[in-house]
């Protein structure tokens, strides 16, 4: 290498010279420059993953959150489907139940006696239950007849208690007291 310095003349030595000083230069500023910011890019290497560790964890809170927002509002819209057909409705809701239970009696050929009818107010949920007690005395079959069509019957109608008054007496003959109750809105 020395004997191409040797044929280079005193100016190309001096330019030469002059560049290898300030690509040293250089070089040292980038060194300097690169030890001293490698710290902070390091922090800011941190700080990014921490970001994206927090936007994955907000991703899934936003996609859980979305979720169960679609489930109330699904619920939200099978209650109002449920209180449009299978709930009555309005200040007639105890009259229509009243004539469905008579046309379940007289489809079911029952002869029911002490017919009595209860109100129970649910005030925060806007509702109104009516609740049908009665004495029921015929057959096993008319008894099952009759909780059949309950069940079917398009409105949303339940059997709430049965009591057996006498089962023995009469072969085949079954006397009970029926709490039936429908619901509608006030």
């Amino acid at each position: 290498m020395r004997k191409y310095v040797e044929l280079l003349t005193d100016k190309e030595r001096r330019i030469v010279t002059i560049l290898l000083g300030f690509g040293a230069v250089c070089l040292g500023i980038f060194l300097y420059a690169f030890l001293r910011e490698r710290p902070a890019a390091s922090r800011l290497l941190d700080r990014q993953f921490e970001a994206e560790k927090s936007h994955r964890s907000l991703s899934a809170q936003r996609r859980s959150t979305t979720d169960t927002w679609t489930l109330w509002r699904e619920g939200v819209r099978d209650m109002d489907e449920l209180k449009r057909t299978r709930l009555y409705s309005g200040d007639t809701g105890y009259q229509d139940f009243r004539l469905d239970l008579q046309g379940l009696f007289d489809a079911a050929g029952l002869s029911v006696s002490e017919l009595a009818f209860s109100y129970t107010d649910f005030p925060k949920e806007k509702m109104r239950k009516v609740t049908a007690v009665f004495r029921f005395a015929g057959t096993y079959a008319a008894l099952k007849t009759f909780l059949y069509r309950i069940e079917r019957h398009p409105r949303l109608l339940f059997v709430e208690k049965i009591d057996f008054r006498d089962l023995g007496t009469q072969p085949g003959l079954l006397e009970l007291q029926i709490t039936v109750a429908g619901t509608y809105e006030r």
